[in-house]
């Protein structure tokens, strides 16, 4: 709901690229959103095979509540670290996410590091004790 307020419609394969979602998951999801009457899907007018997802006017009521329960949450997991601190963290966990984009994406090597992990390599830095 957030990239749609945020970004407005969003063509729903787009929308899936963006939240990294694979084509049946954001298909239940937005289902469910729509069944709720948060969002609406219709067809694009310039591609028939295109789907634009849309928040509604309704959907607009949890975009205050949603925004202070975000919040909430950023205040509880950051607390007092400074801002370096903070952006630190933030550059260290996209280089994190980056690097497991990388390992299970297609021909990625998530597999055989799963098969090492079972075989008792738990460790990043095996070896380095």
């Amino acid at each position: 709901m957030m990239t749609l307020w945020e970004e407005g419609p969003q063509r729903q394969v787009d929308l899936a690229e963006t939240l990294d979602s694979d084509a049946p998951t954001m298909t239940r999801s937005i289902a469910r959103l729509e069944r709720a009457r948060l969002v609406r899907r219709t067809r694009s007018t310039t591609d028939r095979r295109s789907v634009i997802v849309e928040a509604t006017e309704e959907s607009q009521a949890l975009k205050k509540a949603v925004g202070h329960a975000w919040a909430e949450l950023e205040r509880a997991t950051v607390g007092t670290m400074s801002q370096t601190r903070i952006s630190e963290a933030r550059a260290i966990l996209a280089e994190l996410e980056a690097s497991l984009a990388g390992v299970y994406s297609e021909g990625g090597q998530g597999a055989a590091l799963s098969r090492r992990g079972r075989a008792g390599e738990s460790s990043v830095h095996a070896g380095k004790q």
